[in-house]
């Protein structure tokens, strides 16, 4: 009768020693669960500020600025030789250069703290023009007036 209750009082507290991990364990993917959901809505944000919106553009050496998304645009020279260009970017009124840029080369533009840039490609040069687009983030888009 003494090793029953012996061997009853080991299996109690290997019954309790079992409970108590298995607690430790449910408190440790409990917090897992929370980190992962906090990496889940970071990840979303980060998803949600690299989606884009390419508007096309068209421009004219010599013409007025044009509207595209948030920005205006000037072709000032183009080189269909060199499939070179180099235009005006106006985020107010006044110009901001983007010199001696090559046919389909990415010119990021940063037009505020803290936002994701602009992307500008120009995907054909010719003589007198430049025909292309211009990536705008999402979050951008649905708050200004673009092509």
């Amino acid at each position: 009768m003494g090793n029953l209750q012996q061997e009853s009082a080991n299996n109690r507290e290997a019954w309790q020693a079992a409970v108590n991990r298995l607690a430790d364990v449910a408190g440790q993917v409990g917090t897992q669960d929370g980190k992962i959901l906090q990496d889940q809505e970071k990840l979303n944000e980060f998803l949600a500020q690299s989606e884009r919106t390419a508007l096309s553009f068209e421009l004219r050496r010599g013409s007025t600025p044009e509207p595209v998304g948030p920005i205006r645009l000037s072709l000032q020279t183009a080189s269909e030789k060199d499939r070179r260009y180099t235009l005006c970017v106006y985020l107010q009124d006044s110009c901001v250069q983007v010199r001696d840029r090559a046919e389909r080369e990415v010119v990021q533009l940063a037009v505020a703290s803290g936002s994701a840039p602009l992307e500008l490609i120009a995907t054909r040069v010719t003589r007198d023009q430049i025909s292309g687009y211009l990536e705008v983030p999402k979050t951008t888009t649905a708050s200004s007036t673009g092509r």
